[in-house]
């Protein structure tokens, strides 16, 4: 039996839905079920509400749909329906971005849009958080960037915005991006769901991102000083080269690629990014990031290093390339550790030999030291290293006094100890332990013996401190 044949228009008609004391003007299509598969479900598709004397009033699905999906909606005639009518007429008044996708269009549109003041562009278009990153890509010249990068495809300019606003806008991965886009307007005119995303990603060339990088740093001020960081990704896929290998700095047991960007100090701005592959340390890829900084003219900007990067060969690198560049350093590394014991306090505790900050309220100090040859590798002959240290006394004190407590702590601990037989293995464990002290242990009785407190570990150089090359 074939039944009854299937009203074309029953998905778009429109019906009164009570729940509780809410009545909304909802649509029921008929659609396969996502989690059934080959079975299909009835979903309510809400309009907006409509009030006890059957007005309706629209809400922003009904505003933002195109005329085509507006016009399919059947709507029971006794509706008062003035209300979507107003707002309607009143959203029209306004240049209105196409939602066709045609390039011709986009074009008379944006050309329309100049005429219109400043407060009122996009108004119909953009709200809340698309409209701010809107306004601020408009202003730091991002849209004007990627016009010139992108000239003859509008589309993929729209598309790279919106992936720009969508990790900061929501808080799902990309695979969830055509969903968002239903109920969130913004740039992109197509639904950009994993597969038209993956064939936009693979389309951008790497003249492409550089040549934007390019402009972006042109933004940039002669004075500008710039900062390096990187962090590690985890990712779940197995099939990609770039995540094959490598550990988490959070120690989770995944893949990861390792993400390095550069941006101005003062705006916060990126000017850099690159991505590299989970096995490559800070050290590996600072060459890489040299040359690239260099190819984008960012020679003369001072870029400051984070921990990681300090190696004779990084440092040398820079050096030869005449790149002007701040590194923090390990205070155990040499020529820091030389210079740190140069240091001497007073009876107070305040260096001697260092000049007070009142306005960061710090004690600072500068040197110059010229490596000799063979001690720096790939050093340039005559080239001199400013070595700056930093003290701050606050942190030193909350060191020094837990350093005391530790030494009370553990003083306590092995006088129980001391005078009692242990055997070689427990002996072993407790001098890893117990670290502050020096420990002996008699071979004939095997008693443990506390003596001196580590002098080593108690000069003023070893208590930590802040230290930039």
């Amino acid at each position: 039996m074939a039944g009854r044949p299937k009203d074309p228009n029953t998905d778009f008609k429109v019906i009164l839905h009570v729940h509780r004391s809410y009545r909304y003007a909802a649509t029921v299509p008929y659609e396969p079920d996502p989690k059934k598969p080959g079975k299909m479900r009835r979903r309510y598709v809400f309009w907006g509400s409509v009030t006890d004397d059957l007005h309706f009033i629209p809400n922003q699905r009904y505003l933002f749909a195109t005329s085509e999906e507006r016009d399919r909606l059947i709507f029971p005639k006794e509706w008062d329906m003035s209300e979507a009518e107003h707002k309607l007429a009143k959203e029209s008044s306004h240049v209105e971005c196409p939602s066709d996708g045609n390039e011709k269009t986009y074009t008379a549109f944006e050309e329309a849009i100049e005429t219109v003041p400043a407060e009122e562009q996009f108004r119909n278009k953009f709200y809340g958080g698309p409209w701010l990153l809107w306004q601020i890509a408009r202003q730091r010249g991002l849209i004007d960037d990627l016009k010139a990068v992108f000239p003859h495809s509008r589309t993929m300019q729209r598309d790279i915005l919106t992936l720009a606003m969508y990790p900061i806008l929501s808080r799902w991965n990309y695979n969830h991006t055509a969903r968002w886009q239903r109920y969130t307007k913004v740039p992109s005119t197509r639904s950009l769901n994993p597969s038209v995303i993956t064939r936009l990603s693979q389309s951008i060339t790497d003249d492409n991102r550089m040549n934007l990088l390019k402009r972006r740093i042109a933004r940039q001020n002669a004075s500008t000083v710039v900062a390096c960081d990187s962090t590690t990704r985890s990712a779940y896929g197995k099939h990609l080269a770039d995540i094959r290998w490598g550990n988490n700095k959070d120690n989770k047991e995944l893949p990861n690629t390792l993400e390095v960007v550069v941006y101005s100090v003062d705006s916060f701005e990126p000017i850099y990014y690159r991505s590299f592959g989970g096995n490559e340390n800070d050290q590996r890829t600072l060459r890489t990031i040299v040359s690239d900084l260099e190819a984008l003219g960012c020679k003369d900007l001072v870029v400051i290093f984070d921990r990681g990067y300090e190696s004779d060969e990084n440092m040398a690198e820079m050096a030869r390339k005449h790149m002007p560049f701040l590194v923090c350093g390990n205070t155990g590394q040499k020529p820091v550790s030389d210079f740190l014991s140069l240091i001497q306090y007073n009876s107070a505790g305040a260096p001697i030999n260092m000049k007070h900050s009142s306005k960061e309220d710090v004690w600072c100090a500068q040197f110059e030291y010229v490596p000799k040859p063979g001690e720096m590798t790939g050093w340039p002959e005559g080239e001199a290293l400013k070595i700056n240290l930093f003290l701050d006394t606050h942190i030193r004190l909350s060191e020094v006094t837990k350093m005391m407590d530790e030494i009370e702590k553990e003083k306590a601990e092995l006088e129980h100890l001391t005078g009692k037989p242990v055997s070689i293995d427990e002996f072993n464990i407790l001098k890893k332990d117990f670290h502050w002290h020096k420990l002996t242990r008699n071979s004939e009785s095997g008693n443990m013996v506390m003596s001196s407190i580590r002098k080593e570990w108690t000069r003023p150089c070893s208590v930590p401190a802040s230290s930039r090359l």
